[in-house]
């Protein structure tokens, strides 16, 4: 189990002891900049967004590969091949390549892209107010968007089966849509099933969801408010 803080220290889980132990501190490494995601390879090099950028990191040789990107704000990773990453920034959506830890320039530009799922070789990506978007994987064609999905900021993106997707949203709350099963197209509209009201099936305290998780057919959500 891996896990980061916003401050900069990169822990994993040490099953022997039964504790987080820090295997890299990135304000000693003087990058001030906050984590907010991370990818580990099958060879232990870390991949960490920050709001500056993406550090490249190798962790059993204890070195650093490269810090690149710098003028992107990094929100999520997502694994295309097994030497590449697609990449959300406020930029847009752009490409990691992790044999030469280059990052190339965007092909989806000006979409402030805050999380990235995919679910039967579609890729949907949630942004800042500007709408839920989805793409096919094999086309990279430019993402597609979803009829009133504008003007609401998606945290995190997760999908179960009979739900579809359960998207976590700063306001309103946890939202559902569906998609087919095989081709992970949407076919519905976007619908509320968490958020701030008695009457709500999951009242959550607070209209900000700030992640969704799904684990043996269970729904996990955080909420902005404290709680789980």
């Amino acid at each position: 189990i891996w896990a980061f803080t916003e401050r900069g220290n990169i822990y994993q889980f040490d099953s022997g002891e039964d504790r987080f132990k820090v295997v890299l501190d990135l304000y000693a490494m003087e990058f001030w900049s906050s984590v907010q995601t991370l990818f580990v390879t099958g060879d232990d090099h870390l991949i960490i967004g920050l709001n500056e950028g993406i550090v490249c990191y190798d962790l059993p040789n204890e070195k650093l590969l490269g810090h690149v990107a710098k003028n992107r704000n990094i929100r999520d990773f997502l694994e295309w091949s097994t030497d590449t990453l697609l990449v959300a920034s406020d930029k847009g959506l752009s490409f990691l390549d992790l044999r030469n830890n280059v990052a190339n320039g965007e092909f989806v530009d000006n979409l402030p892209a805050l999380c990235l799922h995919e679910v039967e070789e579609t890729i949907w990506i949630g942004t800042r107010g500007k709408g839920l978007y989805h793409m096919d994987r094999a086309t990279k064609e430019q993402p597609v968007l979803v009829e009133g999905s504008t003007d609401i900021i998606y945290n995190a993106i997760d999908y179960l089966d009979n739900y579809g997707l359960l998207l976590a949203t700063d306001g309103l709350g946890l939202m559902q849509l569906d998609v087919d099963d095989e081709s992970g197209l949407p076919t519905s509209e976007l619908l509320r099933i968490a958020y701030d009201s008695k009457e709500a099936s999951f009242p959550t305290r607070s209209g900000g969801i700030n992640d969704v998780m799904v684990n043996n057919g269970n729904i996990w959500f955080s909420m902005y408010m404290g709680g789980c």
